[in-house]
């Protein structure tokens, strides 16, 4: 048997091509999960950047910030590389 050609007409062949557009549909709702995860995932870490930065700069105010907040900086940036590039 060459190729799909002899099957197509058979039932053999519709359930064949059944499964072929299933499996299509299913790459796709899962690529839009993955995206709508990764999208989440990237606005929760924006948003602790955020609130880090402004108890960094309430820390600034307080004159507490020192090594500790550069430290906190760098793995912060670690975290942020992480996240976009997993």
């Amino acid at each position: 048997m060459r190729g799909r050609g002899r099957t197509r007409g058979t039932e053999e062949g519709r359930e064949e091509k059944r499964g072929e557009k299933r499996s299509k549909e299913r790459t796709g709702r899962t690529s839009m999960k993955l995206r709508m995860s990764r999208r989440r995932r990237k606005e929760e870490v924006e948003e602790e950047e955020e609130e880090e930065e402004e108890e960094e700069e309430e820390e600034e105010d307080k004159g507490v910030a020192g090594t500790k907040g550069a430290e906190r900086c760098r793995t912060e940036q670690s975290r942020v590389h992480k996240a976009i590039d997993p």
